[in-house]
């Protein structure tokens, strides 16, 4: 599966809706087919012509293998070894044809009608069908095996179907020499996966948004009293909490003064006496 996209929207109710879409591609019920890079292979083994083999698999609403790009044709490679599939030949065709007058690919559609692709690039896995066309293309003209009228017919047409090499490492690039389009290779069909998308919708409220429309819909004039109250009774601990801390803080200096005062009037008391025991000792 693939998430594709999360939207959220508002309502009118000031609720949020949120819309998460997962897109799930999958091959359907037929388990021969097997979910590759976006697209649904399927691996017939037995062997036949380009021809045949593109007229099978649209049979089955499915079109012969073509890659988009190199990494396709190192999938398929992998696939062949993951299936264990077995290929006499070592090729498994592909669903395209090249001319050489025009050196452009063809790729059919299941309609009978063409597109062009791109072979130029070297990053496209078509980049070798002018070089693998033009040997073979050379050896045919130049052998004894084609007829006269053979010949001229191919140097008129110069067109080939292409294939890859499965059990090649080496070779990475879609071959296009197979000019007469009779070799027998395997089929590999190929169609777009099925898929299918699942919407999850929640519709949630903002708490905080609600608590606060609760709070602030009470009006000004009821919120004030309670307000004034709640500063008055702190002023007022405050206060006497000031004046119990000051009236202690006076008791305490007060006994500190008495206490001072009679320990002054025991002195004077004592110092007759002193004096009296001074003068009977002379």
């Amino acid at each position: 599966s693939d998430p594709t996209f999360i939207h959220s929207t508002e309502v009118g109710d000031d609720s949020v809706v949120s819309v998460n879409t997962t897109i799930e591609y999958s091959c359907g019920g037929d388990k021969e087919y097997h979910l590759v890079n976006g697209f649904c292979y399927k691996i017939i083994v037995h062997e036949t012509t380009w021809q045949e083999a593109k007229s099978q698999c649209e049979r089955e609403n499915a079109a012969l293998f073509i890659p988009e790009n190199v990494i396709a044709i190192k999938l398929i490679k992998l696939l062949f070894l993951r299936e264990q599939s077995y290929t006499s030949s070592g090729f498994a065709h592909v669903g395209v044809t090249y001319d050489n007058k025009n050196s452009t690919i063809k790729k059919s559609n299941t309609n009978n009608a063409s597109s062009v692709l791109d072979t130029m690039e070297i990053t496209s896995p078509y980049f070798s069908c002018e070089s693998t066309f033009l040997r073979h293309y050379r050896q045919l003209m130049s052998s004894s095996i084609l007829s006269t009228k053979e010949k001229e017919r191919l140097k008129n047409e110069q067109t080939a179907c292409a294939y890859v090499d499965v059990r090649s490492e080496d070779r990475k690039y879609v071959l296009c020499d197979d000019i007469r389009c009779d070799r027998s290779a395997t089929v590999i069909c190929q169609k777009a996966p099925i898929t299918k998308a699942r919407t999850v919708v929640a519709k949630s409220s903002p708490m905080n948004k609600q608590f606060n429309l609760h709070t602030s819909s009470k009006p000004a004039g009821t919120r004030f009293p309670l307000t004034l109250f709640l500063c008055v009774t702190l002023f007022v601990a405050m206060l006497t909490g000031s004046v119990y801390i000051l009236y202690n803080r006076y008791l305490k200096q007060k006994n500190n003064t008495r206490l001072q005062t009679v320990r002054d009037n025991d002195d004077s008391v004592y110092s007759p006496l002193s004096t009296g025991n001074d003068f009977d000792l002379h």
